[in-house]
């Protein structure tokens, strides 16, 4: 087994998390087509490929934005799967379709090597601090084996079941946190309507029991209407949301309020608010 660790994909999730693993004082050798410089500049080393992550690496974590992204990382021409060494551990940060994490388990599996299947809760302000939550599934042994390693770039490291229950539990908290940022919309309109300074507003729930993460963060930003120079957009986020109404089908399950607030999310949308912070809804809320 290697001393490095290997992280491919340094965007706005993944380079913090390289980076925290990097201030722990492991090996990092990270392969991305943006965020090398910053990666290097943290103390990471820099590969030409994603080939030659894997061929110096047992484990290796992936923080990729698309399934094409995914694809051209395992099968492009210069991608793992021909170069991965038998045993390795793929950690996929990343949220996709179950059925994609399904032919990404297969695919490792036929040369070798396991995925475990994780997600992320937390913005990357949090990340950064180490102020998130890393979900676990796939096999408990492996999930076991990753603790240390996962305990250096978070906070706390959750195993909750078989492949694709990390994925199910995300779209969980994304549904619970986008009614949360509904909520605290409707609720600064009412108080502007009440003739209440927004902004005043705003500080005054964040310190009462009524408070909640998305008011704190995103209330002063409806507030000052100030919705650019974010990195968790509408757009982003929604994708979330429309994997999450199909589990709840899925399940077979009634969520009333989800209902009560996709609309307002899908207006926000419709108004071209889509690359804008999340917090834009407001703009979307009668």
């Amino acid at each position: 087994m290697t001393d490095s660790v290997g992280f491919i994909g340094l965007g706005n999730i993944g380079l913090p998390l390289a980076s925290n693993l990097v201030r722990s004082g492991a090996r990092v050798l990270g392969y991305s087509k943006a965020g090398l410089d910053a990666f290097a500049h943290a103390g990471g080393i820099a590969a030409g490929s994603a080939a030659e992550v894997a061929g110096q690496c047992d484990i290796i974590l992936h923080s990729l934005p698309s399934v094409e992204a995914l694809e051209d990382v395992i099968h492009g021409a210069a991608g793992t799967l021909g170069a991965l060494r038998p045993g390795a551990t793929v950690i996929e940060l990343s949220t996709y379709p179950l059925e994609v994490k399904q032919r990404l388990a297969g695919s490792l599996a036929s040369v070798g090597a396991t995925l475990l299947d994780c997600e992320i809760s937390g913005t990357p302000a949090r990340v950064a601090g180490r102020d998130c939550v890393i979900m676990v599934s796939g096999d408990r042994a492996v999930a076991e084996r990753m603790q240390p390693l996962l305990s250096k770039v978070c906070a706390k490291a959750v195993y909750l079941g078989g492949l694709g229950t990390s994925l199910k539990a995300k779209l969980i908290n994304n549904l619970l946190g986008a009614v949360h940022l509904a909520a605290a919309a409707e609720a600064i309109r009412l108080g502007e309507r009440a003739g209440i300074d927004p902004a005043v507003l705003v500080d005054l729930l964040g310190r009462g029991a009524s408070s909640s993460a998305m008011l704190c963060e995103r209330g002063p930003r409806m507030a000052a209407r100030r919705y650019g120079d974010s990195s968790g957009t509408l757009g982003g986020l929604y994708k979330y949301l429309d994997m999450g109404e199909e589990l709840i089908g899925e399940l077979g399950a009634t969520a009333p309020l989800v209902e009560a607030m996709l609309p307002v999310f899908r207006r926000a949308l419709e108004m071209g608010r889509g690359d804008e912070d999340t917090s834009v809804i407001f703009e979307a809320t009668p």
